[in-house]
């Protein structure tokens, strides 16, 4: 029930967390007093915050704006949803503890995961986020990667439509910031999804790191290029039958 939008419970959330938040341009975000009763614990909220530095009434708000849809907030800012979730993105409530993936990903919300990528696509939004847009939507997120050599399983999208140049060229350049461990299925899926343009680069990269002694950015890149070539086969051999 907490997963759909229009639910009883969804409502119940919303209506308990309508007018207790209030956002002002020059002064930011206010919170209203709120009490916890035995019914919310009967919702599924807790009472008491595990974070010390988080008071346990804003805690109990946190935890409602955590379970409503864009819909709540088109409302709360008075504006179209798209508006709406790029202004959440850039500033959203209780500063870092707001966890905003968590409704996005709990209602599936492809396009509220789109413009809030668009307004922010940080390392830890994009690993979320990611995997709910189609190949033609990430192809417009510059997202930003530190970490390197991971990829989220979700990036892999079940319909199992290849991806565009821009985001594969992104998720390549990724990959090769960790030169310590690049799995060999790693490169097999990227193989799969990466686009037959994507061969050149992935060649030019293995051929500039292999005078480089015991290189895994070149062993990986020939990998995916021996997998490439390989689907570039099997998909001759389908189209000709």
């Amino acid at each position: 029930m907490c997963s759909l939008p229009d639910s009883e419970l969804v409502k119940i959330y919303e209506e308990l967390l309508r007018g207790k938040l209030h956002f002002n341009f020059l002064l930011g975000w206010s919170y209203d007093k709120i009490e916890f009763t035995p019914e919310m614990k009967k919702l599924g909220l807790e009472e008491v915050s595990s974070n010390k530095n988080e008071k346990d009434d804003r805690f109990l708000l946190r935890q409602l704006a955590e379970r409503v849809p864009l819909s709540f907030w088109s409302e709360f800012y008075d504006c179209a949803p798209e508006k709406a979730a790029g202004k959440l993105a850039k500033n959203p409530p209780f500063q870092k503890l707001f966890d905003l993936s968590k409704p996005i990903l709990n209602f599936s919300d492809s396009g509220w995961a789109y413009h809030t990528l668009k307004e922010n696509a940080d390392e830890k939004m994009a690993d979320a986020l990611m995997g709910l847009l189609p190949s033609s939507q990430r192809e417009e997120i510059a997202f930003q990667s530190e970490r390197g050599g991971y990829i989220p399983d979700s990036w892999f999208n079940e319909d199992g439509i290849g991806w565009g140049m821009k985001f594969s060229t992104r998720v390549f350049q990724r990959m090769l910031r960790n030169n310590y461990y690049l799995p060999k299925e790693t490169a097999e899926q990227l193989a799969l999804y990466f686009p037959s343009e994507m061969r050149k680069p992935i060649e030019q990269t293995a051929l500039s790191t292999a005078a480089q002694e015991n290189n895994t950015s070149t062993r990986f890149c020939r990998l995916m290029m021996e997998y490439m070539d390989l689907k570039q086969r099997i998909d001759t051999l389908l189209n000709n039958d």
